[in-house]
Parts: structure tokens; C-alpha cells; sequence
């Protein structure tokens, strides 16, 4: 055969190779260019979804805030949030353009449903706000329809997604095979062509076609099994293997910022989600102790590279020290006045990432510390303190953390002032605001607690202590033999039991007519400061109103009782009042004792001591009496 002949036919067999590699790369291009199409369309139907989930947070978030705080720049902020995303509902309507099949537009129809739902319930408690039912309006943003909602919301984004990216890698298989089909298709040509023009085209065939497509086929293959760390070689080449190349960066650059958004959209959902639990348990909270607690517990899960403190102001409003800590931060201090924090002075959050770039706070040990001081304020009030720090190399942690921080130090202030306001109420309904004691409230529910627990006598035999009481009514001691068993011999006057004593000031208005109602009040502040001193541990003391006191012992014997009742009433008798420089002159008490369940049953227990204590009184005042004495009815009443 001629040469030319061979050559004839070597050219039109590679004319014909050549053409069929051509078509066949064609092909593949077409079909790489179809999976961009369809990953395009598949990061719009995302973010799509995304958009839409973010949206209804964005406007949550700023619903809740106008419901806290009542700013117009939140509700404004609300409004536009809400007009975004019914802009994007609408977007819903162009998704079958995208190539959505009816069940992935039936998901995203439920989503624009749920987003229309968490939206309703948002522009309700809006309204509640607006017209002054602002519990109504918390309830709802924070109850457990609006949670629901919201759950539901995400639950249909995320079957959405799930379904989009299930039918995508489906169709981006089949386009794949059918890729790698017209792929081998030109590489049996080319390697035809190769066998005819070995030495001419060996280098191209094998540089330039042959290990670029062995090595896009390799990335493609991780690619679609979602490892999105493979790294694409820079190819500027402009043919086809070029803007192979150019779309797999671009798919796995997608991939690599959807994954980053996935990552970022859990912990930002984690959280809020550690914020409103925290939430929840500040709320319930009885005792600064347990919001500490709480506090010391949920900011190391939110922030574990943010040791810190939770400051509180003293009652002088002029120092503050600490409540609890986390993670062993170094820069707290025992106690700090006010004046050494320049959050405090501002009145706002104060971040100083080191003394050269900013004035660091005064109570913080090392200048060279990242801390933000933020206040902690309610009603206008500051009330406390929190307090973080970064580490010398993560400076950029604390201002990362400052949205949420911000959040969290609101609702702190606002917890640690109702249980300050709680305590306060505590006390005044339980004390008396003058002598410090418990008031006749905090004496009636003792009293009936008392009575559930100790058992009544049906037939009460007069106390041998009070009998012999009622034989010597001025008597100044405890009657003789009281400890090795009293008059009667009967050994009860070691058996322990409930006493109360009431105890009346002699002579009260006296005081208040000579000396005016506040040297009235220095003496029963003098008598309360004496019954609280003497009682110490052994009872309980009360003003049970005017110028009587009551005081309640348990598990104690009659001769103890009585023995306390003469202490008290000799120490007042003995203690000097001077009130502006006047001398009051001397203070003098009568005493009622009554015992249970020697005498009778608790629920008569201060009836029977305040009848003791009338006879006392009656008696000549200035002495101690126990019930069932015998009244003495020729001394002045």
C-alpha cells in the first residue's frame, strides 16, 4: 500500500478520531455545564429556604426586644424584617422555574405556611404590647405555641433542603456516568489517534487530556461524596477541561460556604437555644446564690474561652463584690468601688483589649488582659456587674461575643433585680420595720405550724414550774429545787416542751407622753436589742404589737423558760436609756409564761401567755407569772 495511501488513511482516521473526541468532549461539557445548572439551582432553592428561616429569627429576635424594651427602633426593625420576608414568601412562586418537582413545592408551601404562622403570632403579641398587655405579648414570645412554630418553621426547612439535595445528587450522578461516558469515549479515540501518531501526539495526548481528566475525575468523585477539602489545581486553560475546572472550583467553593453556613447556623441555634434555657432558669430562681449558680454553669457551655464574674452592688451603693465565677478568671478582685469600673462609670459596655489601645478598668489585676465590663441595670438602676476576660491571644473572642453577652446581661439585670426586690418584700412582710423583729404574721403562721407538729393534751395538769410560779407571783428567781424536780414531785419540770412568753413594757405611755413617740421608740428598740440577745439561739423573738413581744421556744424545759423570762426582765430593768441626752430613767417588764402540751394544746399556747401575762400586770407589773396563777386583785391593774 502507498504510503500516501496509509497516510490517507491514517489522516482520515484521525480526521474521524479527532471529530468523535470532539463531539465527545462537547458532550461532556455539556453535561458538566447541566451539574453547575443544577447546583445553581440548588443553591438558590437553599438559600431560598435559608433566607427564609434566618428571616423569621431576625424578625423573633427583634419582636422580642420591642416586647422587652418597647423601643420604636426595634419595632421598626420588626416591620422590616417582616416586610423581607413576605418578599421572600413571594419568591416562593418562581421556585418551579428552578425545576422543583410538586413534592419539593408542596415543602416549600409548607414552609411559606409556617413562616405565615411564627409571623402571626409575632404581629399579635406586637399588638399586645402596643396596647399595654405586655405579659400577653411575652407569653406569646416566649410560650410554648411560638416555640412550636418556630420548631416547625426549621423542621420544614430541613426537609426541604434534605429533598432538594437528594433529588440534586441523584440527577448530578446520572449527569456524572453520562460525563464519564462521553470521557471514555475520547480517550479510546485519542488513544487511537495516539497509536497512528505516537511520536506527534503522545505528549499532548498523555499532558493534556489524559491526567487532567484522570485527575478532575478523582476530584469529582470526592466532590460527590461531599468532601469539599479536595483542592482543585489553578487550570487557566480556556477549553473545555478549563471550564471543567472552573466549575468544580466553583461547586466546591459552594459547598465549602454552604457547609461554613450549616456549621455557623447550628451554633448559633445552640446558643440561642443555651440562652433560652438559661432564661428559663434565671426566671426561676429564689436566691442570688442560685442565679449564680446558673450563671456559673450556662456561660462556660456559651462561652468556654471567656472566664468571668457575675459582680453585685452593695446595699451602699458604692462597692460591689462578687456573686460567682467561672473558669478561674485572673483579673477579679474581693471587692471594688464603683468609681474603679469604667463600664460602670458610662454606663455601658466597656471592652479594653490592652492598656495601649484603651484604659483598662481599675479593678482588674493585669492591664494587659482583653475584658469587657458589662453593667448590669433595671428601672435605670445599675445593679451589678458582669465581667469577662479573654486570653492574651484571643482578644477578638470577647467582641465576637458581645450581641449575645449584651442579651444576656438584660435579662440578668432584670432577675437579680427581682430577687432583690423579692427579698426586700420578704422581709418587710415578715419583720417589723422598727425593732427588727418578726412581726405577728411571721408569730400566727409559727404558731400554726407549731400546732400541726406537737401533739395536744385533752386533760392539761398545770406545769409544776408555773405552779410554783402562781404561789410566789413576785418571785425574781426560778423556783428552788426547779432542776432536780420542783414543787408537785410529779418529774415533769424536766420534760421538754413549747413555752412563750409574752412580754409587755410597763408603763409605755409614760415614755411617749414625757418624752415624745421617739424616745418611745428608743425603748422598744433597747427591750427588742435585750430579748434578741438573751433569746440567741434557744427561740424565736416577735413584736407582737404596741409595746408587746412575744418569744417562742422549742424542745426546752419549763425551769429554762423561766429562767430566760428572768434574765430578760432583770437585764431591762438594769439597762440605762438616754434618748438626745435625756435620761429616760428606768424601764421596767411584766412577763406571761405558758407551756405546751404541759399546760394545754399549742393552738392556745400565746392565749394562755397573754393571760399570764395580764395577771402579771395586774399584780404590780415587773415580774413573771405563768399561766394558771392566781390573780391578785387588790394590785393595780
Amino acid at each position: 500500500m502507498r504510503i500516501s495511501t496509509i497516510t490517507n488513511w491514517a489522516y482520515g482516521l484521525t480526521l474521524v478520531m479527532t471529530i468523535t473526541s470532539g463531539v465527545a468532549f462537547i458532550l461532556s461539557s455539556r453535561s458538566a455545564e447541566d451539574e453547575r445548572v443544577a447546583v445553581e439551582h440548588l443553591l438558590q432553592l437553599d438559600r431560598l429556604a435559608e433566607d427564609l428561616a434566618l428571616g423569621a429569627e431576625l424578625r423573633t429576635d427583634e419582636a422580642r426586644l420591642f416586647v422587652m424594651r418597647g423601643t420604636p427602633e426595634h419595632l421598626a426593625a420588626f416591620h422590616v424584617a417582616e416586610a423581607q420576608e413576605r418578599a421572600l414568601a413571594q419568591a416562593i412562586d418562581t421556585a418551579p422555574a428552578l425545576g422543583v418537582t410538586p413534592q419539593e413545592l408542596e415543602l416549600l408551601e409548607r414552609v411559606r405556611r409556617d413562616a405565615e404562622a411564627l409571623d402571626a403570632l409575632e404581629v399579635k403579641a406586637v399588638a399586645a404590647h402596643q396596647a399595654g398587655r405586655t405579659e400577653e405579648a411575652r407569653e406569646i414570645l416566649f410560650g410554648d405555641a411560638h416555640y412550636a412554630a418556630h420548631l416547625d418553621l426549621i423542621d420544614s426547612v430541613r426537609a426541604f433542603r434534605q429533598t432538594t439535595e437528594t433529588r440534586t445528587e441523584a440527577e448530578l450522578a446520572v449527569r456524572h456516568a453520562r460525563s464519564d461516558m462521553y470521557g471514555h469515549v475520547a480517550r479510546l479515540s485519542l488513544g487511537m489517534t495516539a497509536a497512528v501518531f505516537l511520536g506527534v501526539l503522545y505528549f499532548i495526548l498523555i499532558r493534556r487530556v489524559s491526567q487532567p481528566l484522570r485527575r478532575m475525575t478523582g476530584i469529582v468523585n470526592r466532590l460527590a461524596r461531599q468532601d469539599f477539602a479536595v483542592e482543585v489545581p489553578l487550570d487557566g486553560r480556556r477549553d473545555e477541561i478549563g471550564e471543567m475546572t472552573s466549575a468544580i472550583q466553583v461547586f466546591r467553593d459552594n459547598g465549602l460556604e454552604r457547609a461554613r453556613l450549616d456549621a455557623e447556623r447550628r451554633r448559633d441555634l445552640q446558643t440561642k437555644d443555651l440562652i433560652l434555657q438559661m432564661m428559663h432558669r434565671l426566671q426561676a430562681c429564689e436566691k442570688l446564690d442560685e442565679l449564680a449558680e446558673v450563671v456559673s454553669r450556662f456561660l462556660p457551655q456559651l462561652f468556654p474561652h471567656l472566664p468571668g464574674a457575675l459582680y453585685v452592688v452593695s446595699n451602699s451603693r458604692m462597692s460591689l463584690a462578687p456573686l460567682g465565677s467561672w473558669l478561674g478568671p485572673r483579673g477579679v478582685v474581693d471587692r471594688f468601688q464603683t468609681r474603679d469600673c469604667w463600664g460602670l462609670r458610662r454606663g455601658r459596655p466597656h471592652a479594653a483589649q490592652d492598656s495601649e489601645n484603651d484604659v483598662p478598668c481599675g479593678h482588674v489585676q493585669q492591664d494587659d488582659l482583653p475584658s469587657l465590663c458589662m453593667p448590669l441595670t433595671a428601672q435605670g438602676d445599675t445593679i451589678g456587674l458582669l465581667y469577662l476576660e479573654g486570653r492574651s491571644d484571643d482578644a477578638p473572642e470577647v467582641q465576637d461575643a458581645r450581641l449575645y453577652l449584651e442579651i444576656i446581661a438584660e435579662n440578668l439585670g432584670l432577675a437579680i433585680a427581682n430577687l432583690q426586690l423579692r427579698e426586700r418584700l420578704m422581709r418587710l412582710a415578715v419583720q417589723d420595720s422598727l425593732t427588727g423583729l418578726l412581726n405577728r404574721r411571721s408569730l400566727d403562721e409559727a404558731l400554726h405550724a407549731l400546732a400541726q407538729d406537737h401533739p395536744q393534751a385533752p386533760h392539761p395538769a398545770p406545769h409544776p414550774v408555773l405552779r410554783a410560779a402562781a404561789e410566789a407571783p413576785g418571785q425574781t428567781e426560778s423556783p428552788a429545787g426547779e432542776d432536780s424536780g420542783p414543787a408537785g414531785g410529779n418529774g415533769e419540770a424536766d420534760a421538754r416542751a413549747l413555752a412563750c412568753l409574752m412580754i409587755d413594757i410597763d408603763h409605755f405611755k409614760r415614755f411617749n407622753d414625757e418624752f415624745g413617740h421617739d424616745a418611745g421608740d428608743v425603748v422598744m428598740q433597747t427591750v427588742a436589742g435585750v430579748i434578741v440577745e438573751l433569746v440567741g439561739t434557744a427561740g424565736r423573738a416577735y413584736r407582737f404589737g404596741g409595746e408587746e413581744f412575744t418569744v417562742l421556744m422549742e424542745d426546752t424545759t419549763g425551769a429554762a423558760a423561766w429562767q430566760l423570762a428572768e434574765q430578760i426582765r432583770n437585764r431591762v430593768a438594769t439597762t440605762p436609756l438616754t434618748h438626745r441626752g435625756r435620761i429616760l430613767g428606768t424601764v421596767t417588764i411584766s412577763i406571761g409564761l405558758a407551756l405546751s402540751p404541759a399546760g394545754g394544746p399549742v393552738n392556745t399556747l400565746r392565749t394562755r401567755a397573754d393571760i399570764a401575762l395580764l395577771n402579771a400586770k395586774a399584780s404590780g407589773r415587773n415580774r413573771t407569772l405563768g399561766e394558771n396563777s392566781r390573780r391578785d386583785t387588790d394590785s393595780p391593774a
